[in-house]
């Protein structure tokens, strides 16, 4: 057989920015300009993100706003409200902890003078470190079985008629009470106070 015909040696290179065959090369001027990223650049993410941040403390300050007053009645949030709201507008009622009440010198005792009603003194001091709106004192007497017998609330107006501008209890303050119950008779030896919150006060219960 006769030996293959030979191959022709291959063309120089396409100079460097070269197209294919047959396709138009692009002018020098176009072709030395740099490449630009598809995605955007750092300055507009980084004020996109600044929007998003601003967006969402808007929001957390409206709902903080609205929802103060019941975000005050759970004591592991009412620091927080109280700090984020002081620089705020939005106004909140005075801190209470009804657990810094203490009650000590209770007694309870017949009125000769006045058949039928027994007088109930003790004192009320306030521990806590702030002052606090007087609370609504709830007097029950109970039975030898612990059952109510009779019951009865008192408003700082009754308690405090001197303090009819709503003063509250200054931390530390103690006060003397002196009140009187219908006496439901001898079945009833027991009593017990009870502190709620006023309806004219604020803070958590």
């Amino acid at each position: 057989m006769d030996p293959s015909p030979p191959q022709p040696a291959p063309g120089p290179p396409p100079p460097a920015g070269g197209t294919a065959a047959g396709a138009p090369s692009l002018p020098p001027a176009l072709r030395d300009l740099p490449v630009q990223g598809g995605g955007p650049g750092r300055g507009a993410t980084l004020a996109w993100g600044t929007a998003c941040l601003a967006l969402i403390l808007l929001l957390a300050g409206q709902i903080l706003y609205h929802e103060r007053h019941r975000l005050l009645a759970i004591p592991a949030l009412e620091p927080g409200v109280r700090a984020l709201c002081r620089p705020l507008p939005c106004a909140l009622p005075p801190p209470r902890d009804l657990e810094a009440l203490r009650l000590t010198r209770r007694r309870i005792r017949a009125l000769p003078q006045r058949p039928g009603i027994l007088e109930v003194t003790a004192v009320v001091e306030n521990t806590a470190p702030f002052p606090q709106p007087a609370p609504v004192i709830e007097l029950t007497l109970r039975d030898l079985q612990g059952r109510p017998v009779a019951a009865r609330r008192f408003f700082p107006a009754d308690y405090r008629p001197e303090e009819a501008g709503g003063q509250p209890l200054a931390a530390g303050e103690s006060i003397s009470l002196g009140l009187s119950v219908q006496d439901p008779g001898a079945h009833a030896p027991a009593f017990e106070f009870r502190f709620l919150p006023n309806p004219h006060g604020g803070g958590r219960l």
